[in-house]
Protein backbone atom coordinates (compact mmCIF):
# COMPACT_ATOMS: atom_id res chain seq x y z
CA UNK A 1 0.00 0.00 0.00
CA UNK A 2 2.58 2.54 -1.64
CA UNK A 3 0.22 5.22 -0.48
CA UNK A 4 -0.06 5.07 3.06
CA UNK A 5 3.10 6.15 3.42
CA UNK A 6 2.28 9.64 1.21
CA UNK A 7 -1.02 10.01 3.58
CA UNK A 8 1.52 9.12 7.27
CA UNK A 9 4.52 11.04 5.89
CA UNK A 10 2.98 14.86 6.38
CA UNK A 11 1.79 14.12 9.91
CA UNK A 12 4.92 12.39 10.89
CA UNK A 13 6.42 15.55 9.45
CA UNK A 14 4.61 17.84 11.76
CA UNK A 15 4.70 15.49 14.68
CA UNK A 16 8.50 15.77 14.43
CA UNK A 17 8.46 19.61 14.34
CA UNK A 18 6.23 19.79 17.36
CA UNK A 19 8.90 17.94 19.01
CA UNK A 20 11.50 20.10 17.92
CA UNK A 21 9.65 22.88 19.67
CA UNK A 22 9.00 21.20 22.45
CA UNK A 23 12.22 20.57 23.15
CA UNK A 24 13.20 24.61 23.50
CA UNK A 25 11.84 27.10 26.24
CA UNK A 26 8.52 28.88 25.52
CA UNK A 27 6.32 30.80 27.62
CA UNK A 28 3.80 28.37 29.47
CA UNK A 29 0.90 29.13 26.99
CA UNK A 30 3.20 28.44 23.96
CA UNK A 31 4.14 25.09 25.72
CA UNK A 32 0.25 24.09 26.34
CA UNK A 33 -0.52 25.11 22.72
CA UNK A 34 2.51 22.71 21.49
CA UNK A 35 1.28 20.18 23.96
CA UNK A 36 -2.25 20.03 22.40
CA UNK A 37 -1.12 20.23 18.75
CA UNK A 38 1.42 17.41 19.84
CA UNK A 39 -1.46 15.26 20.92
CA UNK A 40 -3.92 15.99 18.65
CA UNK A 41 -1.44 15.07 15.32
CA UNK A 42 -0.79 11.71 17.19
CA UNK A 43 -4.51 11.07 17.67
CA UNK A 44 -5.11 11.97 13.86
CA UNK A 45 -1.88 9.53 12.98
CA UNK A 46 -3.86 7.07 15.00
CA UNK A 47 -7.03 7.12 13.27
CA UNK A 48 -5.10 7.32 10.00
CA UNK A 49 -3.24 3.94 10.71
CA UNK A 50 -6.85 2.77 11.65
CA UNK A 51 -8.58 3.67 8.36
CA UNK A 52 -5.46 2.23 6.27
CA UNK A 53 -5.91 -1.06 8.53
CA UNK A 54 -9.30 -0.78 7.73
CA UNK A 55 -8.61 -0.91 4.00
CA UNK A 56 -6.23 -3.34 3.62
CA UNK A 57 -8.40 -6.02 5.70
CA UNK A 58 -11.43 -4.85 3.65
CA UNK A 59 -9.05 -5.61 0.33
CA UNK A 60 -7.99 -8.90 1.94
CA UNK A 61 -11.89 -9.99 1.69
Amino acid sequence: MASAIGIRTPINGVIGCLNLLLSHDQVAQQKQYAKLADASAHLLLGVINDILDFLKLSRAN
